[in-house]
């Protein structure tokens, strides 16, 4: 039986202000897309997952528990690219990469597979602080795909990338999904529809959660794609 996220009792506040409540939702798992405006709360859920900030109630994984209670677990099963990544200018791409292998896992044959997805250069030796936009998304996806994850959880990940790393990302998450890795992506990007893949919809918005059938999902991202331009 492949893991399962259940949400209960799920309450985030910032101030007095909700900013999402959930009763009891269950993701089986698969491909989730959270879809809404800036400021819906897709961030939010995804931070609350990977354990970055504090909510009430509980987020349980199956084979794990209640995931504030497994901090440990948390950190080697879910992994979480942030929508614009940040890392110490100070270090190199390769120190990342040398010391996220050393707590999720992975190997250069799994390094180097991901690189040439992503179409990640030769630039890893240099510090962070020199890399572009685009160069630290990929870096931070590469990261996101090291180890063994039960969850990826993807923050607008398509934004700053290439035409080419967009592509190679996807098939990085067909890839993903057929070797049994779950994925949790906030996105606005209409790329999601030029693949054939099996994607449970969700709308993330005036502090709930709902899901969405495929055509109003298509819909809410052809409004949001084209209130960006």
């Amino acid at each position: 039986m492949l893991p399962m996220l259940r949400f209960e009792d799920y309450v985030k506040r910032y101030g007095q202000k909700v900013i999402l409540e959930v009763d009891r939702l269950e993701w089986a798992p698969g491909l989730h897309l959270l879809i809404g405006p800036n400021g819906g709360g897709k961030t939010t859920l995804l931070k609350s997952l990977a354990g970055i900030i504090p909510y009430k109630g509980s987020i349980n994984l199956d084979g794990v528990g209640d995931l504030r209670s497994h901090p440990r677990e948390q950190r080697q099963k879910i992994n979480h690219v942030a929508a614009e990544p940040i890392f110490p200018d100070f270090l190199s791409g390769e120190h990342l990469v040398e010391f996220y292998q050393r707590v999720k896992g992975g190997n250069a044959d799994q390094v180097a597979r991901i690189r040439q997805s992503l179409s990640i250069g030769d630039y890893l030796d240099q510090k962070v602080g020199s890399y572009s936009t685009g160069m630290k998304k990929k870096l931070a996806l590469l990261l996101a795909w090291l180890g063994q994850p039960e969850w990826v959880l993807l923050d607008e990940p398509f934004t700053g990338l290439d035409p080419e790393a967009q592509e190679g990302l996807m098939q990085l998450i067909e890839q993903g999904l057929s070797d049994g890795i779950n994925v949790v992506s906030a996105s606005h990007q209409t790329v999601w529809l030029t693949h054939h893949l099996d994607i449970a919809y969700w709308r993330v918005d005036e502090g709930k959660v709902e899901s969405l059938d495929a055509e109003q999902a298509r819909d809410w991202l052809q409004l949001l794609q084209n209130a960006e331009l």
